[in-house]
């Protein structure tokens, strides 16, 4: 769930597009800006990224083809944010201004990570919403050229870019794949750098919200200068940017008290009621920071909806709430939202974690001779956030008459199963966050330097060639996580409680001689959770433990491109060639301290295995712009454009000694007609490739049977909760998804008092055939229209059969 808040910056979006551009050009997102961050900036002119180092205007290269064009015209819809806009509306981050746009569905930004445990603090994009939760559809690069994955679901965190060397983000909409590769099914944002700066430009920007808390800070400076006579100019620049966040709901906001909550009707329609319903002032029935013995009690029926008292001495009735008592008797199916206790997530997770990043950056390019140039450029990232997390307490522990915390009044109404030989239990429940609160970790550096050379061939014809690498490590730390045979299940160790005979000191029952002793719970400590005053912190410490995750990634790429015109073409225009090989390895591995958390597997929650792969790609492409038509009657302007790619991409599990080779090629075809001077026709239709990513390649993961990620509500079974069995983890079999994109848009150019302002609207269609889903595989269709209308529709299908 996400939350918005008021702020001192206000942001506006405008379709349209800005004046001063080049006469045809693709649609601009226009900023329009109310209250801006105070921000204090002495900055030179800059040249931008597009002009060389004479200062002579050079061919633009726009992201939604690989063909050096003299204007912004292209086929596909391209969105273009200036750097210039992302100052003035205090826009101190790249993520915070792709998420503006309404292509991008900004579903992972450190302002709606809510109860999850990934990506804290991160900032992907997502054009049209079509990223799988541990995957990418969407292509993010630099200058041109990939950026190191931040994620082993192989997305890119925009924070680690940094926002005062950019000269532009440039957003293209629609299957890109033949010109780029993998991932671009939905589309590419492509981040291009002002490596032409001249002079100083400092920037310092603080924030908050309207109640005075979510404090923000961000502070920039970059320089650049020429140098040799102007054959060479380098840049350097960096930033900081830290978030304090926003605390509590329930506490910074009276609209998080009212405890909204889902309950399910175990009879839908029988009582006059639908199936689910939403309702306010929600209470569950199973937890409480003083303990609660819940409803189900088939042995101790006089202790059901009862809670103990703060002391502990005493057990007092418990109001689950109205929706859950006769004559409704729904089902809670939601988060945990009060009870007697009123706590609940949200009065525990933060509306918006805390973020700590800073980046930094360095280029630098020579003129070897007029017709070659070399360059070099390095880049540091590091991003430091930490989410609060509800704890999961005990829930349905088995509590045993002679359990030593146990008043005699309350042991006492607990009926032995076999009288005078098996003795009965009580189920028991406690919310533990009074005592301990689980907090997620997350640190997140990325490295990254590449070198290459530009040349020209000719006037006509154009190369360049570089190699990159890149290196990405990430620490995840969710401390106070419960341990399941300690605390959770069942027969928790520590909740166990018994004197021992010997000693008489209270000790946990499996570590005495008898039917009930594990070698396991040595070094237990004995729990009290019966009215919350007598917690002992070294059984909190021994039931709540760290479940760590690390994970590197390393990128290397070597690459070469060509573009240029064949020959004058037919009056229209030359005919324009782009041509390309690229040889991409990639090798990731993730760890968990596995030889040092022998109780890894026993957590409540999971990060699955240890796992390790290498995913290499060897593939070349083409592309072709080819005008037909200029300036005659009835078209202004005709030209078709079409492109094919060619990979081969290789997966080798180094856990399973697997390996898996899979020929992909993608194409593009695509067309631009201008009847009028104010009115434009484009279309295309791409076939798009997803190969499997890292994680849905390699990650690892125990079969699940019942529990919350082996479990599915029954809407045939009266909602009834049944364990199921799971079989997670990723498929080196996997082959790539096939998406077809199909796009057509009207582009008006207005003129007179409106000169330079352009108006489009585009239709598009993205059928997705075997898309990649964890933990299964499904054959699915998307087709989305401008107007947010949806299709879909799926059919499972076997994660293995393939």
């Amino acid at each position: 769930m996400s939350y918005r808040t008021s702020s001192h910056r206000v942001r506006g979006l405008l379709g349209g597009a800005a004046s001063g551009l080049p006469a045809r050009t693709a649609p601009i997102t226009l900023f329009v800006a109310g209250l801006i961050t105070p921000a204090f900036a002495q900055q030179a002119p800059s040249r931008g990224a597009d002009e060389d180092n004479r200062g002579a205007l050079t061919e633009v290269v726009v992201t939604g083809s690989r063909i050096s064009r003299n204007t912004f015209t292209t086929p596909n819809p391209v969105t273009v944010v200036g750097g210039e806009e992302m100052e003035k509306l205090g826009l101190t981050n790249v993520g915070d201004a792709v998420a503006q746009l309404p292509q991008n569905s900004a579903f992972v930004t450190a302002a709606n990570i809510g109860l999850g445990n990934f990506n804290i603090g991160a900032q992907l994009a997502n054009l049209r919403g079509l990223n799988p939760f541990f995957g990418t559809r969407t292509l993010t690069l630099v200058d041109g050229r990939r950026f190191v994955p931040s994620t082993n679901g192989g997305a890119v965190d925009l924070n680690l870019i940094p926002s005062n060397m950019v000269a532009r983000i440039e957003t293209v909409t629609g299957g890109a794949s033949a010109a780029y590769g993998t991932d671009a099914v939905a589309g590419v944002v492509n981040v291009i750098l002002d490596t032409r700066l001249e002079g100083f430009k400092g920037q310092l920007d603080p924030g908050a919200t309207f109640k005075g808390d979510g404090k923000n800070w961000h502070a920039a400076a970059a320089y650049g200068s020429g140098f040799e006579g102007d054959r060479g100019h380098f840049t350097v620049g960096a930033e900081y940017a830290r978030d304090d966040g926003i605390g509590d709901c329930t506490v910074v906001r009276s609209w998080c008290a009212e405890s909204w909550n889902v309950f399910t009707n175990p009879a839908p329609g029988a009582n006059g009621v639908p199936n689910f319903i939403v309702g306010p002032n929600s209470r569950a029935p199973n937890e409480t920071p003083t303990g609660v013995f819940p409803f189900l009690q088939p042995f101790a029926p006089g202790l059901a909806n009862t809670q103990f008292n703060a002391s502990g001495t005493a057990v007092v009735p418990f109001n689950p709430g109205a929706y859950l008592t006769t004559p409704l008797n729904f089902t809670f199916i939601g988060p945990v939202q009060g009870g007697d206790s009123q706590l609940s997530p949200f009065a525990i997770v933060t509306i918006r974690p805390p973020v700590t990043h800073y980046e930094a950056l360095a280029h630098v390019d020579f003129d070897v001779t007029p017709g070659l140039r070399t360059f070099a450029e390095f880049s540091y990232g590091k991003r430091d956030s930490n989410n609060r997390q509800y704890s999961l307490g005990p829930t349905l522990a088995q509590i045993h008459p002679d359990n030593a915390y146990l008043p005699p009044a309350v042991a006492a109404q607990i009926n032995d199963i076999v009288p005078g030989v098996v003795p009965g239990f009580a189920f028991f429940n406690s919310d533990t966050n009074n005592f301990v609160r689980q907090r997620n970790d997350s640190v997140n550096e990325t490295w990254r330097a590449v070198t290459g050379l530009k040349g020209k061939i000719s006037d006509r014809w154009r190369w360049d060639a570089y190699y990159q690498y890149g290196e990405n490590q990430q620490s995840q730390r969710l401390a106070n996580l419960s341990v399941n045979g300690r605390v959770y299940n069942f027969m928790g160790w520590a909740l166990d409680a018994v004197r021992d005979p010997v000693s008489g000191n209270i000790v946990c029952r499996a570590t005495l001689p008898g039917p009930a002793f594990n070698p396991l719970a040595a070094g237990c400590v004995p729990l009290n959770l019966f009215g919350g005053d007598e917690v002992d912190p070294n059984a909190i410490a021994y039931v709540f433990r760290t479940l760590p995750e690390d994970f590197i990634y390393q990128q290397n790429v070597v690459a070469a491109n060509i573009t240029g015109s064949l020959f004058d073409g037919f009056g229209a225009g030359p005919i324009g060639l782009a041509a390309g090989v690229e040889y991409r390895h990639d090798s990731g591995n993730v760890t968990h301290l596995l030889s040092t958390t022998p109780w890894y597997n026993d957590f409540a929650l999971s990060y699955g295995l240890d796992f390790k792969g290498k995913i290499k790609v060897v593939e070349g492409y083409a592309e072709m712009n080819l005008p037909l038509l200029k300036d005659v009657p009835f078209a202004r302007l005709l030209e078709l454009d079409g492109a094919v790619r060619q990979s081969r991409n290789t997966s080798d599990d180094a856990i399973t000694g697997i390996s898996q080779s899979r020929n992909i090629t993608t194409w593009k075809i695509s067309g631009i007609y201008e009847p009028l001077e104010w009115l434009r026709v484009r279309a295309t239709r791409s076939k798009d490739i997803r190969a499997a990513g890292f994680r849905e390649l390699f990650y690892k993961a125990a079969l699940n049977i019942g529990g919350p990620f082996g479990s599915v509500v029954n809407p045939w079974h009266n909602n009834v909760s049944e364990a199921t069995q799971v079989q997670g983890g990723g498929n080196i079999n996997l082959t790539p998804e096939d998406a077809t994109t199909t796009t057509a848009g009207l582009v008006f150019q207005l003129h007179g008092a409106a000169e330079g302002l352009q108006l489009s609207a585009d239709w598009y269609e993205v059928r997705i055939e075997d898309a990649i889903m964890m933990p299964g595989r499904r054959r699915m269709s998307f087709s989305r229209s401008p107007l947010s209308l949806l299709r879909s529709g799926s059919r499972a299908a076997n994660s293995n059969s393939r």
